[in-house]
């Protein structure tokens, strides 16, 4: 059995991120005039950290079959000056998977990202408006995937991700309000390849 644990903790002072406030020009227009065009640039935030914890565990259940998981649990991730998020990040992730070598050919595996939930800025990025947006709710992605080695140089894989078809949608930009709704999540797919190794 394997297993570990970190703390992390960084301060940081003038930190490069993103400005909400634009210059004072805007993209030229049409026929020289003013386009509807907002211009941002990054900027110091004067002070912000990050800390969490990442820990990791692996157990051979059998001869044959491999339990392995990581996790990442943030504790802060703010600028200073403002209390924002620095970046839209889950509370806390998980990984985990279970391998099993079949045969001395075939190795199956199963896997499972889990999300936790992820906290909505309460401000606009573009321009610092207070917003109300809804965090974005927990959810496991899961997947599986076969190897099998033809031999020692060629190998064939077979993967369903997502494969309960767990639907993500986003709902904007932060701009629109979506807060932390803003990316999506592929929804099933399938995955075939060939390795050759020489």
């Amino acid at each position: 059995m394997n297993a570990g644990i970190t703390y992390f903790h960084n301060d940081y002072k003038d930190k490069i991120g993103t400005g909400n406030v634009p210059p004072e020009y805007v993209l030229p227009g049409e026929e020289g005039g003013e386009a509807n065009v907002q211009v941002f640039q990054w900027f110091n935030v004067p002070e912000a950290v990050i800390s969490g914890l990442e820990g990791n565990l692996l157990f051979p259940v059998t001869s044959t079959i491999e339990w392995s998981t990581n996790f990442t649990v943030m504790l802060e991730s703010e600028d200073k000056s403002t209390g924002q998020p620095l970046s839209i990040v889950p509370d806390y992730t998980v990984n985990s998977l279970i391998s099993w070598q079949a045969t001395e050919a075939l190795e199956l595996v199963l896997s499972a990202q889990h999300y936790g939930e992820t906290e909505s800025p309460t401000a606009s990025v573009n321009s610092g408006a207070v917003i109300e947006a809804d965090d974005r709710e927990a959810y496991t992605i899961t997947n599986i995937n076969a190897i099998y080695a033809f031999d020692e140089n060629l190998s064939f894989n077979v993967s369903v991700k997502n494969l309960f078809n767990e639907s993500v949608k986003r709902e904007g930009t932060q701009a629109s309000n979506a807060g932390a709704n803003t990316f999506n999540e592929p929804e099933r797919s399938f995955l075939l390849s060939a390795t050759y190794q020489f």
